[in-house]
């Protein structure tokens, strides 16, 4: 399917469904894709003066790509489990600023059997999964007659500290729209290292209106990112456009059901799906109020480009927020 059909489809859907604006936590886990520098979706909502939250995000991400194209060659089959702190301090009613410090650990893994049997419930394509040995790691990439990256036993570490600000632009009644700037400091990944840093801009978009009281509500991203240099891969871009339509309906008092499209730019000139084909990703989740301070959220995200993203991502995150 076009890529325009689809985003159309998924705006319609996401339009014609009660919601209002908070988009989950969600980042493409491809290995590759995952260091690039990209940043979560964030509402154009900024909130109120001296609002300051935290805000842990832990994703379980299962891979399996075993893909050869011309001179290239990638295979992506292990798990990485992503844990990161983020925190938010909105200054005034017009600025707010954020942190993001991710630990990432990847791994053989124990989710290839659950994720076979997911695949094989949903009429899902399986890749070859089930052709290869449950629970190993094997992480490698390759051009020509050189192995430029491998990667067989258990890795971790911190990645890049981001930093962002958002600014308010306008804003009429329940309309907003905000501009962000986000910056990723290089400073060493767990999986290979990059040669720069990156950063990106982006302009947010969120609208929440009440018909019969009924909350209707969307939150649109699209923005641009200067990648990280990723040592050893070829051909990549110097930037790539990404983009979220982020929507949530409040079924019962503190839940809510959760609906999110991501999307970017393929990260490098290459015949391999995992890394020449733009990335989309299709999240669905919970999110449930814990008194006024806390909040917790489950998600999945599966892959609806087919292997330009991880199978399929579980998400876990805790928010605590003060006024």
């Amino acid at each position: 399917m076009p890529l325009y059909r689809l985003l159309s489809a998924l705006a319609l859907l996401l339009v014609t469904v009660p919601l209002t604006a908070q988009p989950l936590s969600v980042i493409n886990q491809s290995p590759f894709a995952a260091m690039v520098g990209l940043a979560p979706a964030s509402s154009a909502q900024l909130g109120d003066a001296g609002e300051f939250s935290l805000r842990t995000n832990t994703i379980i991400s299962s891979h399996f790509i075993d893909q050869s194209a011309s001179a290239e060659s990638v295979v992506f089959d292990g798990e990485s489990v992503l844990v990161d702190l983020a925190a938010s301090y909105v200054v005034n009613k017009d600025w707010r600023l954020d942190f993001r410090l991710p630990y990432k650990n990847h791994g053989g893994g124990h989710l290839d059997a659950l994720i076979e049997g997911w695949h094989s419930a949903l009429g899902l394509p399986d890749g070859g999964r089930d052709k290869v040995a449950r629970n190993q790691l094997n992480f490698a990439y390759s051009r020509g007659d050189r192995v430029n990256t491998n990667l067989t036993t258990n890795s971790g570490g911190f990645g890049n500290i981001q930093v962002g600000v958002s600014r308010r632009v306008w804003q009429r009644d329940e309309q907003q729209a905000s501009v962000r700037l986000v910056y990723s400091a290089n400073r060493g990944e767990d999986f290979i290292s990059a040669d720069s840093s990156a950063w990106s801009a982006s302009i947010n978009y969120s609208n929440i209106e009440f018909i019969e009281g009924l909350p209707l509500g969307l939150d649109v991203r699209l923005g641009w990112l200067s990648t990280a240099q990723i040592r050893g891969l070829s051909r990549q871009k110097s930037g790539v456009w990404f983009t979220t339509l982020a929507s949530q309906w409040q079924f019962a008092e503190h839940t809510a059901l959760k609906f999110q499209f991501d999307a970017h730019g393929a990260i490098t000139d290459s015949s391999l799906d995992a890394l020449g084909n733009d990335a989309m990703m299709l999240s669905v989740g919970l999110s449930r109020q814990l008194g006024p301070q806390w909040n917790v959220e489950f998600a999945v995200t599966e892959d609806v480009a087919v292997e330009t993203a991880a199978d399929v991502s579980f998400l876990f995150a805790v928010k605590y927020q003060v006024r």
